[in-house]
């Protein structure tokens, strides 16, 4: 994932979204933590003013440490949130402020480009984190204390690829973001080199200075079957790219990535997601009354429906819960533990890790996108 936002040097006023997740988060925090024991998880992404993201995953923390209270579990787990603003320098600053509070385990959710930034100061301090957002192979394959519950780009970009060389046509076109390059650059390579079957053209972009008007004269510039639009980190004006290719071939087929799962989708894609796939970690809606419930419960509590990601966060915490629960305390003894077993119970099934602490979980296309945000 990736964020195209600049710093800006005047620090905002949280909107009531952000301002609510984390003021709810922190007076769970608060109540958990008295006089006791506690496992302290910082989790880092995105808080700032007007964040979708950033409020799904803060409340999504405060949604499980309130249902794990309702089921009787005791409350010695307290998660603190830090903003990182999907930005490597500022990421790095808010784990430095959570390390000075003390905190050695964490829950990310951030970019490819953060999560790199990150690597070096987490393995020289030696902390647990379970990623939950970032795709990177640059995390893959490591014997260290920094697991992830979503695949990596090779794993999903094998699987889109998969999918593309079966659909109709010969051309695919790919709009591919610049500005989140730790993440698209490699996800393109691994999907051309996984694509058959099809004419790859590709026209680069940035998402944070979009030029339709270059765009449209790339998807004129020959026919095209397919647009991939190989873009992260919940930049929904994506949605553009498919209404603009479905006003010059109505017929094609769009694909987005998993990454690009959230309501704000649907607003700027319009009629286009008639034509469109968009793969997810998750079954579609209607498919799993777990994951349909937990949306629901998630509704009712907060007022709004969360980006899917949030179930990452979720289902990441309570995999640090049953580790904590079972006797481990230290990040060495949480990830033994995790990857003595493999499999992980969670609400939305099994999480599987492998010997490094990677997933390999399942990539579904869902080619009806629109009931998704209904």
């Amino acid at each position: 994932m990736e964020d195209s936002h600049r710093v800006r040097r005047r620090r905002r006023r949280p909107s009531p979204l952000v301002a609510g997740a984390a003021l709810s988060l922190a007076l769970v925090a608060v109540l958990s933590g008295c006089a006791r024991a506690v496992l302290r998880v910082a989790l880092l992404t995105k808080l700032e003013s007007g964040s979708l993201v950033g409020a799904s995953e803060a409340n999504a923390a405060t949604l499980f440490l309130e249902e794990r209270a309702s089921a009787g579990k005791a409350g010695d787990i307290e998660v603190v949130p830090y903003d990182d603003a999907w930005l490597p320098d500022k990421a790095l600053l808010a784990y430095e402020r959570a390390r000075a509070d003390g905190i050695d385990f964490f829950i990310t959710s951030h970019t490819s480009t953060c999560a790199i930034g990150l690597e070096p100061a987490m393995r020289r301090d030696g902390v647990f984190a379970m990623v939950t957002g970032s795709a990177t192979t640059a995390l893959s394959g490591k014997d260290d204390l920094i697991l992830r519950n979503v695949p990596d780009l090779t794993f999903e970009q094998e699987r889109i690829a998969d999918y593309v060389s079966g659909l109709p046509g010969t051309s695919v076109l790919v709009l591919r973001d610049l500005d989140n390059g730790a993440y698209t650059e490699p996800a393109f390579w691994a999907f051309s080199r996984g694509l058959v079957g099809k004419d790859l053209r590709l026209h680069d972009v940035r998402m944070s200075a979009l030029d339709l008007g270059q765009v449209r004269e790339a998807m004129l510039e020959k026919p095209f079957d397919v647009l991939y639009v190989l873009v992260g980190a919940y930049q929904a004006s994506a949605g553009t790219f498919a209404q603009l290719a479905a006003s010059i071939n109505p017929e094609a087929r769009i694909v987005f990535t998993p990454w690009l799962k959230t309501p704000a989708l649907a607003a700027s894609a319009g009629r286009a997601l008639e034509r469109s796939t968009l793969p997810s970690h998750y079954p579609a809606k209607g498919q799993d009354e777990r994951v349909d419930g937990y949306i629901e419960r998630f509704e009712a509590r907060f007022g709004y429906v969360p980006t899917f990601i949030s179930l990452n966060v979720y289902a990441g915490l309570e995999t640090l819960a049953a580790a904590w629960d079972s006797g481990a305390r230290t990040p060495l003894e949480f990830k033994r533990w995790i990857l003595e077993r493999g499999e992980v119970p969670t609400s939305f099934g099994t999480a599987v890790f492998d010997r490094y602490g990677d997933s390999n979980t399942p990539i579904v296309m869902i080619e009806d996108p629109r009931r998704e945000f209904e």
